[in-house]
């Protein structure tokens, strides 16, 4: 049985934190002084879902060579 370290570890979330990172860096660099907190979330969230989402069908599709 899989453990939640498993399915974190599967996440690569440290890798999803720094896209979030560039992603939240070019928010604020084209919003200026006009943050919109809702907008802000939306791209968090789905930032976060996307990039940890590819990270979890990478692994499962190159599950037959990571042995190798």
């Amino acid at each position: 049985m899989a453990s939640w370290r498993d399915y974190f570890q599967l996440m690569k979330v440290r890798i999803a934190g720094l896209l979030l990172l560039v992603a939240l860096a070019g928010y604020v660099a084209t919003s200026g002084t006009a943050i919109d907190a809702g907008r802000l979330g939306w791209l968090v969230v789905a930032g976060f879902l996307a990039s940890t989402g590819s990270s979890v069908v990478n692994s499962y599709l190159d599950r037959d060579i990571d042995p190798l």
